[in-house]
């Protein structure tokens, strides 16, 4: 189908005869590591551009945060593939190499299943009404977790999941029934924040920031009124999970804990986590948390002469909420000059519809996403 362009688009589209091309970065003051300071930043990635003269007297240039960029990568190497002389396009030696990998390292695993045509600004189902789902179960680890410094050994009886975030736990402690509300926040697309109310007694609330990182899950707690606070980090490694936790109450550390686990078979999924998956994307790594949401992890590399593409997948699952949301980097570079062609970082939300069918949201988060996705796929909802 076809779609109206805009005069970007329609410029990038009729890139011929190529005279010349160059792919450099836009960088900060670069420094020698004998010049910086043992606890300095290291030299910050720059900005990709691409500069291409072509036709009689056409020039365009566009950098990875502009509209099209990736559209205008594409075509010129498809031009470049398609040139008899290739030598008589002038290029530097590193963007030479980016050129003769060609589009071998540039196809993306995954836009092509996505026609912008049948993508939706409305969604099915809006995923902010599966945070009491995704959450609630995390509150309840918390607490069960936490009873043991209070020298009780409470477990929850039963739930209620409401709107938004929001439900009641019931929890038992010998033959005393406690009822605790729950309220989850969200920031941004990675941080939240959760209350607890009347926990661990009357007047008190337990207050948990909990963040999401690529390879990480950070959840930092606190419970002003009696001076205690903890944080519990679940860190996601080649061979196994760790999870450390710490606790101290009035400035002196009361408990100290580490535990391992080991990856979740990969051969144990079931359809509705394969499904929750990007498409055709299987993980090489999986873990199971202890209050039943997954992680899973798949990187693919490809190769041609200088030339690498690399592609890290890393999805937060949560079943009880038939959710999911994927992070996803992918560069492109040259492995001698270290120049990128291609950076692109995506963050995509799978949904589970009542009618049996997933609803994929490739969410905006702006600079850092780039080319079709950015162009055609961002903000849009699609049913499959």
């Amino acid at each position: 189908m076809l779609h109206r362009m805009t005069e970007r688009e329609i410029a990038v589209r009729k890139i011929k005869k190529l005279r010349m091309v160059s792919v450099y970065e836009f960088t900060g003051a670069v420094q020698k590591p004998e010049e910086r300071g043992p606890e300095s930043e290291q030299n910050p990635v720059g900005c990709t551009a691409m500069t291409v003269m072509y036709g009689e007297s056409e020039q365009l240039t566009l950098s990875e945060l502009d509209d099209y960029f990736e559209e205008l990568c594409e075509q010129v190497m498809n031009v470049y593939e398609d040139t008899k002389d290739r030598s008589s396009v002038l290029m530097d030696a590193g963007t030479r190499a980016l050129m003769d990998a060609g589009v071998s390292v540039s196809k993306d695993p995954l836009t092509g299943r996505y026609d912008s045509q049948d993508g939706s600004l409305v969604p099915r189902l809006a995923f902010d009404s599966t945070m009491s789902n995704r959450f609630i179960p995390l509150a309840e680890y918390l607490v069960e977790e936490l009873e043991g410094l209070f020298t009780r050994n409470g477990k929850v009886k039963d739930r209620t999941v409401g709107w938004r975030g929001r439900g009641i736990i019931q929890l038992r402690c010998g033959h005393l029934d406690t009822t605790h509300m729950v309220t989850t926040e969200r920031f941004s697309e990675t941080n939240y924040r959760m209350f607890i109310a009347e926990y661990p007694d009357s007047m008190q609330c337990l207050r948990a920031d909990i963040t999401f990182g690529p390879a990480r899950m950070d959840m930092a707690f606190a419970i002003d009124e009696i001076e205690m606070e903890g944080d519990m980090e679940f860190l996601f490694f080649a061979d196994y999970m760790e999870v450390r936790i710490t606790v101290s109450q009035k400035g002196k550390e009361i408990c100290f804990d580490t535990r391992r686990f080991a990856p979740f078979p990969v051969e144990e999924l079931d359809d509705n986590l394969r499904n929750l998956l990007p498409e055709d994307i299987v993980p090489d790594l999986m873990y199971k948390l202890p209050w039943g949401m997954f992680y899973s992890m798949k990187q693919t590399e490809q190769s041609s002469g200088q030339v690498q593409r690399k592609d890290i997948w890393r999805t937060f699952i949560y079943p009880e909420a038939d959710y999911s949301e994927t992070l996803s980097c992918t560069t492109v570079r040259n492995d001698t000059t270290k120049v990128m062609l291609k950076k692109n970082n995506l963050r995509m939300i799978r949904t589970k519809l009542s009618d049996g069918r997933y609803q994929t949201y490739f969410d905006d988060v702006g600079s850092g996403m780039t080319g079709r996705y950015r162009t055609a796929l961002a903000g849009k909802y699609f049913i499959s």
